[in-house]
């Protein structure tokens, strides 16, 4: 449930910029939400089963994150097709990556309180390194 929640939007063939835009305020505005403390399932599971050396566990969590990481590329590529981003197609991974790591840290913020204004600082800056 969670997982089509925020990554729906970045799956759909015609995603772009306003896409991964309106993921990241959305957690800005997470708390509001009626799916309220939706994701950090994934980060705890991350840091605990990997503790536990719970082989199952890790593969579901390296899958789920392996699955955000296509959604962010898949629409990076788009975005750059339409020429939505600046980001050279070699940069593409590493973009994608490190929206990766704003999407997870997010979810762990908004799930520790953190304000909005600390989560819109962290949004603002992931985008302004993939838009033109």
């Amino acid at each position: 449930m969670a997982g089509a929640h925020y990554l729906g939007a970045l799956e759909d063939p015609k995603s772009g910029i306003r896409d991964i835009r309106r993921t990241l305020m959305g957690f800005v505005n997470q708390g509001k939400h009626p799916l309220g403390q939706f994701g950090c399932l994934f980060c705890n599971t991350a840091r605990e089963g990997n503790a536990m050396g719970a082989e199952g566990v890790a593969q579901a969590v390296t899958a789920h994150f392996a699955r955000v990481e296509r959604a962010y590329r898949g629409t990076l590529e788009r975005a750059l097709a339409v020429g939505e981003t600046a980001i050279k197609r070699s940069q593409l991974r590493a973009a994608a990556r490190s929206l990766l790591a704003t999407h997870m840290g997010m979810l762990v913020m908004v799930r520790a309180g953190q304000s909005k204004a600390t989560l819109r600082d962290a949004a603002d800056r992931a985008l302004a390194a993939i838009e033109q």
